[in-house]
């Protein structure tokens, strides 16, 4: 993602709102090399930073509800979407009907509904998803919503600029997508529990995937890419 004073897909607005809370619900020990989770205690937590970003946000004088035309979510998974901004539109008086929400944030679920969980990638490939859909966007406002377990979350909002169909890379994605390779349950758990050495010896990493980026080894304690 290119980051620019001058953008070519959405210009990002002030304010932001912001939100945090002292929450145990997905944490890593030091002992441990993979995560532990509360998943209940951790859509709470979620939930709880959708409200308290957009209380943030509006008294800082932002956009009413009413002035955004889509909204993207952190999407741990796509339903995740739906249920944070149903929360929203609940939270504040606004009708929670199914095709209300759907309009939302719909469109923002079509790469994710594919590809799983990309954690904090996942709000910009709902934006990605949202930006290649049907219909004219120029000069709306989008919203968004990072979050991350702990718990910390910003809701922000940006405007999709004058001409921004011309620099999307719809064809790119969607081939992306498409070329994946399907593997079974034998070959997802050898990948699973595959551990890189951590007594410092150099190593060459197996070439596993199609994309143009990838470990490629580790050599006098680096990583190569």
């Amino acid at each position: 993602m290119l980051v620019s004073a001058e953008p070519a897909l959405l210009r990002i607005d002030e304010p932001s709102g912001l939100f945090t809370s002292d929450v145990m619900d997905f944490w890593r020990p030091n002992y441990r090399t993979t995560a532990i989770v509360d998943g209940k205690l951790s859509l709470e937590a979620y939930l709880r930073a959708v409200e308290g970003t957009w209380k943030d946000y509006t008294e800082q004088g932002g956009r009413a509800l009413s002035e955004i035309a889509a909204f993207c979510y952190h999407q741990p998974f796509t339903r995740m979407a739906h249920k944070a901004h149903r929360h929203l539109l609940s939270c504040y008086g606004q009708t929670t009907e199914r095709q209300s929400v759907d309009e939302a944030v719909g469109r923002t679920t079509a790469y994710n509904s594919e590809i799983g969980n990309s954690y904090t990638a996942s709000m910009y490939i709902g934006l990605a998803a949202l930006l290649e859909s049907p219909g004219d966007l120029t000069e709306r406002s989008i919203g968004f919503l990072s979050y991350g377990s702990g718990s910390v979350a910003e809701f922000f909002t940006g405007t999709v600029t004058s001409g921004y169909s011309e620099h999307l890379r719809t064809d790119e994605h969607r081939h992306a997508v498409a070329r994946r390779t399907p593997i079974g349950y034998d070959t997802y758990r050898e990948l699973r529990e595959y551990v890189l050495p951590s007594c410092g010896e150099d190593h060459v990493s197996p070439r596993q995937t199609s994309g143009p980026y990838r470990l490629d080894a580790l050599r006098c304690h680096k990583r190569l890419y």
